[in-house]
């Protein structure tokens, strides 16, 4: 390790937060924009190309979409975080068919909080 930076992911506007696959390509962003109005997430396919959005929404309605991860099983699958049934939990996402596929954890009464994983972006804890 020479301890030099590389660019592997240029600026996105409203992007904050970016994710990798398992083989540490960037494939999706996720942030605020304009300041302060809406949340958007942008994805891309496994090679490279261009982003294209994936989710828009106002701050104001209340809607959780948060990619967490990409699904290591699954090039096309992502885990997110949403509340699309109620309160919010943790769910596989199709990326071919843009539709949740099955909650991996929900509670019907609390909010799950930040998701946590570990440093290799593989398992969720």
């Amino acid at each position: 390790a020479t301890g030099k930076r590389r660019l592997v992911q240029g600026t996105h506007p409203g992007v904050t937060t970016w994710l990798t696959d398992a083989s540490g390509r960037v494939r999706a962003g996720h942030g605020i924009y304009p300041a302060g109005v809406s949340r958007r997430t942008f994805v891309r396919d496994a090679g490279s190309g261009p982003f294209r959005l994936l989710s828009e929404d106002s701050l104001t309605a209340g809607r959780v979409f948060t990619p967490v991860l990409f699904d290591g099983d699954d090039p096309q699958g992502l885990l997110v975080r949403s509340n699309h049934e109620g309160t919010a939990g943790l769910y596989r996402y199709d990326l071919r068919t843009r539709r949740f596929r099955e909650a991996l954890f929900r509670d019907p009464v609390v909010d799950i909080g930040r998701v946590v994983t570990d440093g290799s972006g593989r398992y969720v804890f």
